[in-house]
């Protein structure tokens, strides 16, 4: 079937974009989970305009040729989030990652000086509330209510909140097993990342596809904990051509009907 160039075409697109992270110069072969991208823009590569103008009577001024040429410079890829897996946050946040794997353990009369409405650190974290009990530091221990003393568990400090939880003391409490991610944020990091993205062009229900061959993307923008509501990632980078591509990304737009 012969290329028909007078056929209108929209870009009205939903698009899920899967990802996976280059290996040194090999494009990955299996891809992560769609990304909940907010923007997802391109930037074409900058081109500058040479012109000859002409100083002839009677056209002074006037453009006798224009020709755009490249800079050299590459395209950018700038995209936002506010879901994604754990690699690509990782990515917005600058960090790397680590497992968060805590093991069970009970301590017992743990010696602590604390200080009227001020936070004070506890040997461990991820502390079992309900376990906690803080004592006064003699024979016997006498334990203090806790009405009167205040506990972060997650990151174990405890705030005496009245005169009676106020000195030298002693904590007992378990630490619970946990799990999960520690992200150390904030590095200056990036990672070539290749992007396939599945979708449907909604005003004619066809099936298309976006595909980011290699983009070096990096943290761009600021990350806000504070703000409320969901937190957005932005990455950003220049958009590269492999070897065995004849372009950085391509649009495919098909024939195929979708159901979505």
């Amino acid at each position: 079937m012969a290329l028909d160039l007078t056929q209108r075409r929209f870009m009205f697109l939903d698009v899920a974009m899967k990802y996976g992270a280059f290996s040194g110069a090999t494009r990955p072969t299996s891809l992560f989970d769609a990304t909940n991208f907010t923007k997802l823009e391109f930037t074409p590569p900058p081109q500058k305009t040479e012109r000859i103008t002409s100083r002839m009577e009677g056209s002074i001024g006037q453009a006798l040729g224009s020709l755009q040429r490249p800079t050299g410079e590459p395209g950018v890829l700038t995209a936002e989030f506010d879901a994604a897996p754990v690699g690509f946050l990782a990515l917005a946040l600058g960090a790397t990652v680590a497992e968060l794997a805590v093991s069970a353990k009970t301590v017992t009369n743990e010696a602590v000086t604390t200080v009227l409405g001020m936070w004070v650190k506890l040997p461990d974290a991820w502390i079992d509330a309900t376990t906690f009990v803080l004592e006064t530091a003699g024979t016997p221990d006498v334990a203090i209510a806790s009405t009167k003393y205040e506990l972060d568990a997650v990151n174990g400090f405890v705030k005496a909140t009245h005169a009676d939880a106020v000195g030298s003391k002693a904590a007992t409490y378990n630490v619970k097993v946990t799990a999960g991610e520690s992200y150390h944020a904030g590095q200056a990091l990036s990672q070539d990342i290749y992007l396939v993205g599945t979708g449907t062009e909604q005003t004619t229900k066809k099936r298309c596809s976006i595909i980011v061959e290699r983009a070096v993307l990096a943290p761009e923008g600021k990350f806000d904990p504070a703000a409320g509501g969901a937190l957005k990632g932005s990455v950003k980078g220049d958009l590269l051509t492999p070897s065995d591509r004849t372009s950085p990304w391509s649009y495919v737009y098909s024939d195929w009907a979708s159901a979505f």
